[in-house]
């Protein structure tokens, strides 16, 4: 049983697709040379690499790479307050939408909890339940069994 599971995992279409160091650039990724100068470097670049000058390496690698990590890294720099600005934007939009839209469908009036009968209701519910009975409300108006 194991050496069947062994022998599927091996040969299944997932592991055979599976990219290795061995495999080639896709086309779709390797570099455009269209200039008769690029092309000839490549050419000279075939043989062996002693024979290209400096200036021509450093071509041949911009042509491949025309951003190195640093210049990536300060061009991602350049769009940091897009970003910030972007940010605050769309947070004050969805404060300012969340606010006309709890006024429009929110409730008409908060409860008011300061008037006389909600007091009396409060503490009619508090005496019934009995809460707190050693000193609280219950303890003033319990009926002590002498």
């Amino acid at each position: 049983m194991a050496l069947m599971f062994r022998r599927f995992i091996s040969s299944s279409a997932l592991l055979r697709d599976f990219p290795t160091l061995a495999t080639p650039i896709p086309m779709k990724f390797q570099p455009v040379l269209d200039t008769p100068e690029l092309q000839s470097i490549q050419q000279k670049a075939r043989g062996p690499w002693k024979e290209l000058t400096n200036e021509e390496m450093v071509k041949l690698y911009r042509a491949t790479f025309p951003l190195s990590f640093k210049e990536i890294k300060l061009d991602a720099k350049k769009d940091n307050w897009k970003v910030f600005f972007g940010t605050c934007i769309g947070i004050s939009v969805g404060v300012v939408l969340s606010e006309i839209l709890r006024r429009t469908f929110g409730p008409e009036k908060p409860p008011t909890v300061d008037n006389p009968e909600w007091e009396a209701a409060t503490k009619e519910r508090l005496l019934r339940q009995k809460a707190n009975p050693i000193e609280g409300i219950s303890s003033k108006y319990a009926k002590h069994a002498s």
